[in-house]
């Protein structure tokens, strides 16, 4: 924020003017607006923005309105950040941001004002009405704050899915009406006090009690009806119901990019899996996650669905993320660079030269590769007001061989960026292509998958620093966590923080990598449990970028596209009871019928 400047503005010399450096505002055309009013049904009358200098204002009520919003948010950012009292100021509002002149249709309405500019929308919900309301959300323009979620304005809990909080007089009608709910014994009257007593009692009374309580004491005795025997004096708690209980307060929802989902596998996942004899590794999917088991991953073999590959459980060690490893190459000339779907399946299948076993591990080549240039979205998001027709957000996406939901830390293909993108957006943008301009059946559908989030790059700053806003992912919590310890086992009197990069960056689905992992559990699974305790010991540890391939790395990828669920993207590479209609209960997929 730019430090308050002397400057008169049509108000006064002695008014100081207030510049918010930074904003999220978004400029509406009056088309946009009334196009948008016109869904809703509105019948205000919009105008177009209203000048910030006064002197350019002919109409003397607006003129008065834009003073009073000018002023009154000033003041309200003065009193919270203890600016000195010894200057009026009047702020600029911040860039994207407007009043428009706002009055409902109709002979002799009186003239409204409200504020414009929230980037989630401009109907009702989402305009500033009065001066109170804006003040809030220029706070957190000017806090260290990049998440929409952490701004209390109303717009802004009602874009990120929160709710809104009750108004004190919201609470106080629900005890008033608990009250009038609860028959109240008569009581016998009781001895009047002296008035002096009566006084230093009451004088007591106001000191212990709290607000609430106190005027939970005085609507108690509200709905009867008084009498000479009612005003008699007495202890304060005599007139408190006993049968009413505070109700509890709601629990705050989670943020709707916050995911519960584990942090190293996930159900669905395509993993390398250790075999029980040996030290070898075959492909598989995670079908199922005991979470009290011993062995708490049930793992699909992946193959071809006639070999009837059984499942297997393993525990944590027994298992690697799909990137760990590379692919090796196919051997089998008939299912080598062929899709999976296309291959003589049974012709190899009897082929006596092939046994089953080496038929299973060439197929499951085949499906991986297949998977890992697939993709598939879940749980399908409600359009906003200003999203195009054409483009459709989701929950979640299988990414080859990765679940990543909103709130999942992915990382770049390019390695050189050192930074993670906290997803706050999956989108899915349709398009019609025509190969031939001249024949009209070889039109096709295209689907351009992209990510949208806040970037960050983990960085060491001193023990006893300001930690800027973090984002909320436990992924990125237990990141910087074992970070910091491995800081102070080196001898640094640091702690690891994430530092934001970038407030809106898109990465589409060619420059992702992959999922990222929390660092110390990445290492405990590809390197043991003892590299991690050199590294809590010593602050000596790998990137843990370096223990993963990029998703499509090797030279037989290629890229297979969109498809409809991920059960349809293992099509016949597990066996044919095990094609589950759901990944897992909070988890709705697209169907193929």
């Amino acid at each position: 924020m730019t430090a308050p400047s002397s400057g008169a503005n049509g108000m006064g010399s002695q008014a100081r003017l207030v510049h918010v450096g930074r904003s999220d505002g978004r400029f509406w055309t009056l088309e946009e607006i009334n196009a948008h009013l016109a869904v809703k049904g509105s019948s205000k009358q919009i105008g177009e923005p209203i000048s910030q200098e006064i002197n350019q204002i002919p109409d003397d009520k607006i003129k008065s309105l834009l003073a009073q919003w000018k002023v009154v948010v000033a003041t309200g950012l003065a009193e919270t950040l203890a600016w000195p009292r010894d200057s009026q100021y009047q702020v600029n509002f911040p860039e994207g941001f407007c009043l428009r002149e706002c009055t409902p249709r109709g002979a002799g309405a009186e003239k409204e004002v409200g504020m414009f500019g929230h980037p989630q929308g401009c109907t009702d919900e989402f305009v500033y009405k009065y001066p109170y309301e804006f003040i809030p959300h220029v706070l957190w323009l000017l806090s260290d704050s990049n998440e929409h979620k952490q701004c209390p304005c109303k717009p802004c809990h009602l874009a990120t899915g929160r709710p809104l909080p009750r108004t004190f007089a919201e609470k106080m009608d629900e005890q008033i009406a608990a009250m009038g709910a609860t028959t109240l014994a008569p009581k016998a009257p009781e001895a009047k006090a002296p008035k002096k007593k009566a006084t230093a009692t009451k004088k007591k009374a106001t000191t212990v009690d709290d607000a609430g309580s106190k005027t939970v004491k005085d609507t108690a005795v509200a709905p009867a009806k008084p009498t000479k025997k009612s005003t008699v004096s007495r202890p304060p708690q005599a007139t408190i119901p006993s049968a009413v209980v505070p109700a509890a307060p709601s629990a705050p929802a989670d943020p709707p990019f916050v995911n519960k989902e584990p942090t190293m596998f996930r159900r669905g996942e395509m993993v390398w899996c250790q075999q029980v004899v040996g030290s070898g590794w075959r492909i598989g999917v995670i079908r199922e996650i005991r979470p009290d088991s011993p062995s708490p991953y049930v793992v699909i073999g992946l193959g071809h669905s006639s070999l009837d590959i059984p499942d297997s459980e393993r525990n944590l060690l027994q298992l690697r993320p799909f990137l760990a490893f590379s692919v090796p190459a196919i051997s089998v000339p008939e299912i080598r660079d062929n899709d999976f779907n296309k291959v003589n399946w049974q012709g190899v299948l009897s082929n006596p030269q092939y046994s089953g076993e080496m038929i299973g591990l060439e197929a499951s080549k085949l499906a991986a590769l297949e998977i890992d240039g697939s993709w598939s979205t879940f749980n399908i998001l409600k359009a906003g007001p200003k999203q195009p027709k054409n483009i459709t957000m989701y929950g979640g996406v299988f990414l080859g061989a990765e679940m990543i939901r909103l709130g999942d830390p992915i990382r770049p293909k390019d390695k050189t960026r050192d930074t993670l993108l906290e997803i706050t957006e999956i989108s899915v943008t349709e398009s019609t292509v025509q190969a031939d301009p001249a024949d009209p059946t070889s039109i096709s559908t295209q689907y351009a998958l992209a990510f949208r989030g806040i970037e960050y790059q983990a960085v060491l700053v001193d023990e006893n620093g300001k930690i800027p806003g973090q984002p909320e992912g436990a992924i990125f919590a237990k990141d910087t966590a074992f970070r910091t310890l491995a800081a102070k086992a080196g001898g640094k009197r640091m702690k690891c923080v994430w530092q934001r990069k970038s407030y809106d960056t898109v990465w589409h689905e060619r420059d992702v990598a992959g999922r990222s992992y929390a660092s110390d559990e990445l290492i405990h699974v590809t390197k043991g449990e003892e590299e991690v305790k050199k590294a809590h010991s010593t602050g000596v540890f790998q990137e843990a970028s370096a223990f993963l391939n990029n998703r499509m790395q090797s030279a037989a990828s290629r890229n297979y596209g969109r498809k409809v669920n991920r059960w349809a993207t293992y099509s016949q590479a597990v066996n044919i009871v095990h094609q589950c209609p759901r990944v897992g209960p909070d988890i709705t997929e697209d169907s193929e019928n």
